[in-house]
């Protein structure tokens, strides 16, 4: 079965410029991961935020493929698992990002596939540096989500 984008010309989409980074919006916001550990625990929750930093640039790469091959439906299950994963791990700025990106690509607006990794990037790259600082800060095995002797965390204190 062809799927509905894939028999429209690629003409028919439009070329625009990536979504601007809300660089108020914070990097990571622990209260998601809060509520995960309410209701599931804190093992579970520190595996989720672990598997998210983990996927983080497999997932990144998945959208940025869609971005660069113009297609709109592979670009629209990307960014749709980032976007409900980062909300889930409390990734704040990449929701954003995505629900922005998401918003083009309901409109057939294609950002350009580079600038939109050199953004993704950027915001990967904080995620990971938060999530580094909250660790060292707390210290592993600290109450830290994700933290653990080698690896990033982020607080729940």
């Amino acid at each position: 079965m062809e799927r509905a984008d894939a028999a429209e010309p690629e003409r028919m989409l439009r070329r625009s410029a990536a979504p601007v980074v809300d660089e108020s919006l914070p990097v990571l916001d622990p209260a998601p991961l809060l509520g995960l550990c309410n209701e599931a625990g804190d093992i579970v929750a520190q595996r989720f935020f672990t598997e998210y930093l983990n996927l983080l640039p497999t997932r990144v790469s998945r959208v940025i493929g869609g971005l660069s091959s113009s297609d709109l439906e592979a670009s629209k299950e990307a960014v749709a698992s980032l976007k409900v994963s980062s909300a889930m791990a409390g990734a704040t700025r990449m929701e954003h990002y995505c629900r922005e990106l998401e918003e083009g690509l309901a409109a057939r607006r294609v950002p350009d596939a580079a600038d939109s990794l050199l953004s993704m990037s950027r915001i990967s790259r904080l995620i990971l540096q938060d999530a580094r600082r909250e660790w060292r800060k707390q210290g592993a095995g600290s109450g830290a989500i994700g933290g653990n002797a080698s690896g990033p965390g982020v607080a729940l204190n």
